[in-house]
């Protein structure tokens, strides 16, 4: 094994080296067969050689391509590659490579590619590229019109798909799907786990959102972070829950809703705790128009150990107008709350206070309740 690695080493620094030399004039050749270089039908001018066919049985380094390459270890070519690649361990191109690129462990491309390269472990090419990337990683040291497949991709600016475990884009991307998306400048979109721009303007999707700089762009998830972004704390009231404690993050336009709140029914206490989304539509420079949305979970009499069979749910859709003194804004507007329950109080359906009902049904152990309420309260923006 030791031997091997050795050998495979002395095959990549012949290759640098023969690659590093001053570029001749080149001829075109039909074809060209390598054992190992210089060990080949061009021998120690193979570079001088632009070829249509080039076998290569372990290793051989060639002027360049304009058809097909394959080789049983490594393929080396001192200019462009134009056509299909093939090598079992390793492609290493100091040109621009147009066509399909398949290395068993990686591809190398000085000036870019248009086209398809796939590795086994890693892509890496230094100039702006078009085309598709696929390995389990991807580094591209300029910019990307096309799509990096792989666990972990790296590009300086992507036009198109970033899709794997970890994306990292040094300036801009458009699209970014993974656990974990990293761009400096959020114009596009980010989908995954973990979300992180140093710069908002686009959207992203996750479990954890944060955005740098700017309420330009949109959070939606569970955490969202924005440096300039919407933070406030509210108490409120409404028919059913007496006290409502809410803290919201995000921003203006969209933000998450962590809410709990405390009432009382038939002489028991009542808790409420819930999880929603809302946003606002600025009317003036002092007044807003926000929709929020939530579910909450009541708890009834310090019943906090139920299963699916205790359900009791109250969802409610609050409309508020808002007016806004300083960091003080004042609210209050109508709520369709729609509360779904198992729970029964001396043979009777529900936990909280109904003031009436637009609409009830009941079946399977489960009931229904519809109705229009109100909610108010005050806002201090953080």
């Amino acid at each position: 094994m030791k031997k091997i690695s050795i050998i495979f080493v002395m095959m990549v620094f012949s290759a640098f080296q023969a690659i590093a030399q001053e570029e001749p004039v080149k001829e075109k050749k039909g074809v060209q067969v390598s054992f190992g270089y210089p060990v080949g039908s061009a021998g120690r001018n193979s570079t001088d050689y632009i070829n249509n066919f080039s076998f290569n049985i372990l290793y051989g380094i060639n002027g360049g391509l304009n058809g097909a390459e394959i080789g049983g270890l490594m393929n080396v070519n001192d200019g462009n590659v134009n056509g299909f690649q093939m090598a079992g361990l390793m492609n290493m191109n100091s040109g621009r490579v147009k066509g399909a690129t398949i290395a068993g462990l990686s591809n190398i491309s000085r000036k870019g590619y248009s086209g398809v390269v796939v590795a086994g472990v890693l892509n890496y090419t230094q100039e702006a590229s078009t085309g598709l990337g696929f390995s389990p990683a991807n580094i591209l040291t300029d910019s990307l019109t096309g799509a990096q497949i792989g666990m972990f991709n790296y590009a300086d600016r992507v036009k198109g798909l970033q899709f794997g475990a970890f994306n990292y884009v040094r300036n801009s991307a458009e699209v970014q799907i993974g656990h974990l998306n990293y761009t400096r400048e959020e114009n596009g979109v980010q989908v995954g786990l973990f979300n992180l721009a140093r710069k908002g303007g686009g959207v992203q999707v996750g479990l954890f959102n944060y955005q740098g700089e700017g309420e330009d762009g949109t959070s939606i998830g569970l955490f969202n972070i924005v440096k300039d972004g919407y933070y406030a704390l509210e108490v409120s009231a409404n028919e059913s829950i007496f006290a409502n404690l809410a803290y919201k993050m995000g921003t203006e336009k969209f933000y998450t809703i962590f809410t709990a709140g405390y009432s009382s029914y038939n002489s028991k206490p009542v808790y409420s705790t819930g999880l929603g989304f809302g946003g606002m539509v600025k009317l003036a420079e002092n007044q807003r128009l926000a929709i929020d949305a939530t579910a909450n979970n009541v708890v009834y009499d310090n019943n906090w150990d139920t299963d699916d069979d205790g359900i009791n749910l109250l969802n409610k859709l609050d409309l508020s107008y808002r007016y806004r003194l300083g960091k003080f804004s004042a609210f209050a507007g109508p709520s369709l709350n729609v509360y779904v329950t198992r729970q029964k109080v001396d043979g009777r359906y529900g936990t909280i206070n109904i003031p009436y009902t637009l609409n009830d049904h009941e079946s399977d152990h489960t009931k229904v309740f519809m109705w229009v309420g109100f909610n108010a309260g005050l806002s201090l923006r953080l």
